[in-house]
């Protein structure tokens, strides 16, 4: 990851070459007529990729003010007066909470709010 040191970049990438050299290459793309997209390192890769993606995913607003205020003016008149960016980053995040996880907008606010003000996204932060 980011906070990651230069030496354990280099052993994920050693290992990721040795993997890919030892196994990948030679047993399930050549001999197993797989394409690399479907080889269980592009698969773990993936994983991998798509977790340091969500771990960091509210990083740039946790600090920021703006974005408190414009998830507690949600679905309120004052939300218009946001900038199209915020507007568009807690439309998305609260369409998210609502669709896939069935919050009521009420609750989606509550939650961000919560998770915002007890700084629970850095509490549970990888280290």
């Amino acid at each position: 990851g980011f906070d990651s040191k230069e030496e354990e970049r280099h052993a994920f990438r050693q290992d990721v070459q040795k993997e890919y050299a030892t196994q990948t290459l030679p047993q399930e793309v050549g001999s197993g007529g797989k394409n690399l997209e479907e080889s269980h390192l592009f698969a773990k890769l993936n994983v991998r990729y798509i977790y340091n993606i969500k771990e960091k995913v509210l990083d740039p607003f946790l600090d920021n003010e703006n974005f408190r205020r414009a998830i507690k003016d949600y679905d309120e008149e004052d939300f218009k007066t946001y900038d199209r960016k915020i507007r568009n980053d807690v439309t998305y995040l609260m369409n998210n909470l609502i669709d896939k996880y069935r919050y009521t907008p009420q609750g989606a606010k509550a939650v961000c709010i919560y998770v915002i003000d007890n700084d629970l996204a850095k509490a549970f932060k990888a280290s």
